[in-house]
């Protein structure tokens, strides 16, 4: 008789509080084995069950097999949910690992929109931000993620899961920024509150950052201490991968004491079991420039090429200041082996890396290394000089888009309110000067949200023609007009579970404006021609470059539709007003242009200019001129500064055309109404307009308020 196997549990409440009590207790291999002896069979169970699997996964290395999981939970489980919270932060993870900082930082900011309302202590909501953090510290943007984890240290205590990650991951920002003694009391202080509460998995992750504190103080048998501690405590029972990493701390030991040889050894062992791109991935760059490094320190300058040349690559990638280290170590070789103009290239990429970076401690190191081999005239050619570091704690904050460009700011509490409104799917207004770029913050404002896989449609207010606009709006019905041979989808159709985004939403005619009224309102809007409502679902952001108070003052923008727009407002500064911004954009452009980046004489002059266009102002200048220039040149002052001489001299106010004309109305208003004797109806005849259209043109030259009052009394 064949006996039917025996049938396995449900993964119900019972057992996924079973299986989280396992969770960390053993190697990721245990967990699976564990897990595989459940059948999940609802919805829920399955996206509990997937989530669980993902994470045993990720913590086992393999981060392309954890991905499909965790995809799969995010399917499987409920919107809202906390399983489903925690899967898109794993998922953001293992992006993270990948070195996908882009996907990751979606991921990221996609589930701090969608914190389910059951958070009440914030372990979601500071674990997603301690990856934020993470994500901006290999981005090399070191001051925001200190910033980014203070803020979700604030949100919790000592007791939750997060604290010692959150202490952690700030200690090694620390470390980047040369602050090694405020990180090694950090972690001090942490050890005496929490020092019986800390559960085997937590213990783990303070002690390797303490390692790496210690070996910066240079106490090295202290580090010696912790990691032997660490190796009888923790080595066999959490996997691998612990495994690795505490392999990976042993050789860094053993490079502090110039124990080269030791140091190759184990740093061998640990690259035999990683995979560039593949499972333990994000661990290649460390161990490939430690190698480098132990092959140098043995005086093997030729042989420690490959590992430098991995690092290099492995590092840009996944973490900027692996990046900058390794060509710090290949920079070295090269130059031992008598190839100045090799080093010499490679050590101008590694200071231009840094002009974008705040990894303060190896700038140090790196500037060292070039008064040492005699290179200081290359810090001469970027700008790099010991004032720096000051100059540069002003961090600017980069934000790629999905189209390759590049939102560039040094306001930090900007770019929180951009990403605090990405979140909502209330109304925007952004304010500002023609070409400081109100587009692209639209955009992000689309792309760091919920409804970033759906249309993105811009209108143009300035080029919708008078007599078309409401058929470009709202489309129209077959027959509505004359050539209507088949009906048409408007903008804001095509905008349907997206973002519609109006630049300059005051050059609407206020009757259209009380249309897009009602579909702000009501999600209901009408074709030319038909008499039924259709409904859309979408969110509107909308801009200007004036004034909204003076706009409102003219009635040029009605009230009630600014009411509704006035959900988040978010106001750009001219470029002369954040002249810190004007290097990095500078960098940003001439490199997107196949250029090593802007001299410091240039910058200099740019700096100076008052630019009353803008960003887009600055970035065509600098396109001509980089066309003038040698691939992979520097752009110098003498290339820029003859564009500069050959600009009109424009005002630095964009409305001040409008300003007049609307001056010139209002005094001939003024005229008419005092040849008139204050009787409108004379007053609008003798300029050859009807009574309506002389109170419009009180109302848009801001007279309204004033004129029409004393006339009806």
């Amino acid at each position: 008789m064949i006996q039917s196997p025996p049938l396995r549990p449900p993964f119900d409440g019972a057992a996924q509080e079973r299986v989280a009590v396992l969770f960390r207790r053993c190697p990721p291999r245990e967990f699976i084995a564990t897990l595989h002896s459940y059948d999940p069979s609802t919805r829920d169970e399955q996206a509990a069950y997937e989530k669980f699997y993902g994470w045993a996964l990720y913590d086992g290395g393999d981060y392309a097999r954890a991905r499909s999981h965790l995809l799969l939970a995010l399917r499987k489980s409920g919107r809202g949910s906390r399983d489903r919270a925690v899967a898109r932060g794993l998922l953001a993870e293992s992006c993270l690992r990948t070195g996908e900082l882009e996907a990751a930082e979606r991921c990221t900011h996609r589930g701090l929109s969608q914190i389910p309302a059951e958070d009440g202590d914030h372990y979601l909501r500071a674990g997603y931000l301690c990856l934020l953090g993470r994500i901006r510290r290999r981005q090399g943007h070191v001051t925001h993620a200190v910033e980014t984890y203070r803020r979700a240290l604030s949100l919790i205590d000592e007791r939750s899961p997060h604290w010692t990650p959150l202490i952690e991951s700030l200690a090694i920002a620390l470390l980047a920024q040369a602050h090694a003694n405020e990180a090694d009391a950090l972690i001090r202080s942490h050890r005496r509150s929490a020092a019986s509460e800390l559960r085997p998995y937590q213990e783990w992750i303070l002690t390797s950052a303490e390692v790496h504190v210690a070996i910066a103080l240079g106490d090295l048998e202290r580090a010696e201490r912790l990691w032997n501690e660490s190796l009888a405590l923790y080595g066999e029972r959490l996997g691998e991968r612990i495994w690795l990493i505490l392999t990976d701390l042993r050789a860094a030991v053993h490079r502090a004491r110039k124990d080269w040889g030791r140091s190759e050894a184990l740093l061998r062992r640990v690259l035999e079991r990683c995979e560039p791109g593949g499972r333990n991935g994000d661990m290649v760059a460390c161990a490939a420039r430690g190698l480098a490094e132990s092959l140098e320190g043995q005086g093997r300058f030729e042989e420690a090429l490959d590992p430098a040349r991995l690092g290099v690559r492995a590092g840009c990638v996944e973490d900027r200041l692996e990046w900058a280290t390794a060509l710090h170590v290949l920079g070295r070789c090269l130059d031992a082996l008598g190839r100045g103009e090799e080093a010499r290239r490679v050590f101008r990429e590694a200071l231009s890396l840094h002009e974008r970076t705040q990894f303060d401690a190896e700038r140090a190191r790196l500037q060292e290394t070039l008064r040492g081999l005699g290179f200081t005239n290359l810090e001469g050619e970027l700008g790099a000089s010991g004032a720096d570091v000051e100059r540069r704690a002003a961090e600017v904050l980069r934000v790629p888009l999905a189209d390759g460009r590049v939102f560039l700011t040094s306001d930090a509490q900007l770019l929180d309110d951009i990403r605090t409104a990405a979140g909502s799917d209330l109304p925007a207004l952004i304010e500002g000067a023609t070409g400081t770029g109100k587009e692209i913050v639209a955009r992000l404002l689309h792309e760091l949200g919920p409804r970033s896989p759906f249309p993105f449609v811009i209108v143009d207010c300035t080029t919708l023609p008078q007599d078309l606009a409401d058929v470009e709006l709202f489309g129209a019905a077959r027959g509505a007009y004359t050539g209507a041979h088949r009906e048409r989808a408007g903008l804001i159709a095509q905008a349907d579970r997206g973002t519609i985004f109006f630049d300059e939403i005051p050059e609407l005619s206020t009757a259209l404006q009380s249309k897009l009224l009602r579909v702000l309102q009501e999600g209901t809007y009408r074709r030319v021609g038909e008499d039924q409502f259709r409904r859309v679902r979408l969110r509107f952001v909308a801009a200007t470059n004036r004034s909204v108070e003076q706009l409102l003052k003219t009635g040029a923008l009605k009230p009630d539709l600014f009411y509704r727009l006035n959900g988040y407002r978010l106001a750009l500064e001219p470029l002369r007003d954040r002249r810190g911004e004007i290097g990095p954009l500078a960098n940003e452009i001439a490199r997107r242009c196949g250029l090593a980046g802007v001299s410091p004489a240039a910058l200099e002059l740019l700096q100076a200019w008052p630019w009353p266009g803008n960003v887009r102002q600055l970035e065509m200048m600098l396109r001509v001129a980089a066309c003038h220039c040698a691939v992979g040149g520097f752009l110098d002052r003498g290339d820029v500064e003859s564009r500069l001489v050959a600009l009109p001299d424009l005002p630095h106010h964009e409305d001040s055309l409008r300003a007049g004309r609307i001056a010139g109305e209002r005094a001939t208003l003024l005229r008419a109404m005092e040849e008139s004797g204050g009787v409108v109806t004379r007053a609008a005849r003798s300029l050859g307009l009807s009574r309506q259209g002389f109170y419009k043109a009180l109302r848009r030259t801001g007279l309204a308020s004033d004129l029409i009052s004393s006339v009806e009394s």
